[in-house]
């Protein structure tokens, strides 16, 4: 399932790719420029994945609005109460969407700081967010009374099988066989502080996002982070060495993305991470608080300055991504020449 679908005309397309790409950067799954191959219907592509979206983006435009394809599916969004409208340009939707207010980016051109785009983000969070998904509602006039008794059965025989299993293992005959704690887990020095779970090797789990991220900035090591020199190092650089660690026995590290990056910003003086994300960063609320802006515990010695994400700027290929962990929110940096600070991460699912 993608996190959204964007519908427009295309003759907006150039506008649109920096819309989109602006998205994908913040660690969004966007789909808005299929590649229908030969032979393929391309009806059926737009049914299947405005079926599978979590949200329905529309960007209005002059071209847009008098779009057969455009308003067929826009009331697919509609009528799933995950329609987003967009302005591109100064026009009214059609007259089945005037009811739904439009996120107004008319001549925006790329900018992540404009407070519209940011009301479009929290617009967008609402509905790509896990706990915003519908809850599928099913008749039990639907479901064939075989397929319930099956499935009683079926729970039967698994609580039948754990409780033979918890006896066995109890007296430590199937204990080799039954591993309670998965692989990141199983580490005798590990301690959890909130949704944080310190492996005691070098590795952090968020058990909130299901991300593994490295404990120490590139350059440090030690139980807190203490020995070595931090390392500032160019995009162009690491992005070459990054999957070369092997820390916790595993070799899939990577940078993270700004999303990700975003997840780890702690403001001590209370403004959440929702809002941290505004012009200010954790000033948004007062300026008393920590730096660099995260749960220090957990992540000793970080530097009071910005970390590269793994995204390219929308529009500008040579720039990167940064969050800036002093007062919490984000830019960018020419990729060559310019230096910051590396957390590497990896999905622990």
């Amino acid at each position: 399932m993608t996190d959204i679908f964007i519908s427009y005309s295309r003759k907006d397309k150039p506008w649109v790719k920096i819309l989109a790409t602006t998205l994908v950067a913040e660690g969004y799954d966007v789909w808005w420029d299929p590649e229908i191959l030969p032979g393929q219907d391309y009806e059926i592509i737009i049914k299947e994945a405005l079926a599978e979206t979590k949200c329905v983006l529309t960007v209005w435009s002059k071209d847009s609005i008098n779009s057969t394809w455009v308003k067929a599916e826009s009331n697919k969004g509609l009528a799933r109460n995950i329609y987003v409208p967009v302005l591109y340009h100064n026009v009214e939707p059609p007259m089945q969407f005037e009811h739904i207010q439009a996120a107004n980016l008319m001549n925006w051109k790329g900018s992540t700081g404009d407070t519209r785009y940011q009301q479009l983000l929290s617009a967008l969070d609402f509905h790509t967010s896990p706990s915003s998904e519908p809850m599928q509602l099913t008749s039990m006039k639907m479901i064939p009374w075989r397929w319930i008794v099956s499935g009683l059965v079926a729970i039967g025989l698994l609580i039948t099988a754990y409780v033979v299993i918890k006896a066995f293992q109890d007296k430590g005959t199937l204990s080799h066989l039954v591993d309670s704690k998965p692989k990141s887990l199983a580490v005798k020095n590990q301690s959890q502080i909130g949704e944080y779970i310190d492996h005691g090797d070098g590795t952090v789990t968020d058990t909130k996002t299901h991300l593994m991220w490295k404990k120490c900035s590139e350059g440090l090591s030690g139980v807190g982070c203490n020995k070595g020199k931090i390392a500032s190092i160019q995009w162009n650089v690491v992005i070459k060495q990054e999957r070369a660690v092997g820390l916790g026995g595993y070799s899939d590290w990577r940078l993270p993305t700004v999303k990700e990056l975003r997840s780890l910003i702690y403001c001590s003086n209370g403004v959440s991470q929702k809002d941290s994300w505004k012009d200010g960063g954790c000033s948004a609320k007062s300026n008393n608080f920590n730096r660099p802006t995260i749960n220090q515990n957990i992540f000793p010695n970080t530097g009071n300055a910005s970390y590269w994400s793994s995204l390219s700027h929308p529009s500008q290929n040579d720039y990167a991504r940064i969050v800036y962990f002093d007062t919490g929110h984000y830019y960018e940096l020419p990729k060559s020449g310019a230096t910051s600070y590396v957390r590497l991460v990896r999905s622990d699912q």
